[in-house]
């Protein structure tokens, strides 16, 4: 039988799958023990729990914050930037856009993260057999579609800290990576769009995401280092393609 997509066949020297760590394992152990947590997660796979977490609390976010942003405030500056419009189709726009916040939100929420993460782990998957450890079992797409998921725990207290303020203080035109103060740009405002965009996703929580997403691909997926190095790279060109484009 020839490989697949969700790995080779097993044979007398590929130990057998073991029980994937629980939910709360995959919290505490990516605080406590990530490379303990990605070997354990390599031998049993597990993603759909923390996707269904972070869908649920990115849900919980967005309709917090969505119901009491000012949307004048968020669009007003960056339209007013444009110069072919007008103030006329300035409000005209306002007016529309904020009639589409929350259902945006929603949207990604419930539609753009699973889409994402379906397409990360298809890469991670590919690296790791591309790219993967001499002598390794080749990794399945469920062992990608962990390395997807499981790095973006870390940042469950972020998201935390966001939901409360966003239910506690107001918030103004801020959007959600804007309002904690987690990251450069909630210390240090400046009169680029680019460059406060690029503050705002410099935070302690992204850092850690990226690191543990190496640490993933290494013993989770079993990538070479250039292959781990090299998602984490990708990853780092979404992010600064998104800061290109902040207006």
């Amino acid at each position: 039988m020839s490989d697949s997509l969700y790995g080779a066949p097993e044979s007398p020297l590929v130990p057998a799958a073991t029980k994937p760590p629980t939910l709360l394992e995959q919290i505490e152990g990516i605080f406590t023990a990530p490379k303990a947590l990605f070997e354990r997660l390599h031998r049993g796979p597990s993603w759909v729990p923390a996707l269904l977490l972070t869908m649920v609390l990115a849900v919980l976010v967005t309709v917090a914050w969505g119901l009491k942003v000012d949307a004048d405030a968020m669009l007003r500056p960056a339209m007013e930037r444009n110069p072919n419009m007008s103030a006329d189709q300035i409000d005209q726009a306002i007016q529309m856009g904020s009639k589409f916040i929350l259902f945006g939100g929603l949207f990604f929420s419930l539609i753009g993260i699973p889409v994402f993460v379906l397409i990360g782990g298809l890469l991670n998957w590919a690296l790791g057999r591309g790219l993967g450890e001499p002598g390794a079992n080749p990794p399945s797409y469920l062992h990608g579609l962990s390395a997807a998921v499981i790095p973006g725990l870390v940042r469950l207290p972020e998201t935390l800290i966001i939901l409360a303020i966003c239910l506690l203080k107001p918030i103004g035109g801020h959007k959600p990576d804007q309002v904690a103060p987690t990251s450069l740009g909630y210390f240090i405002q400046t009169a680029s769009p680019k460059l406060q965009a690029l503050l705002y996703a410099l935070n302690p929580f992204t850092i850690a995401s990226l690191v543990l997403t190496y640490l993933a691909m290494r013993h989770l997926v079993k990538a070479r280092p250039a292959g781990a190095a090299l998602v984490v790279g990708i990853y780092v060109a979404i992010m600064l393609l998104g800061v290109a484009f902040a207006r």
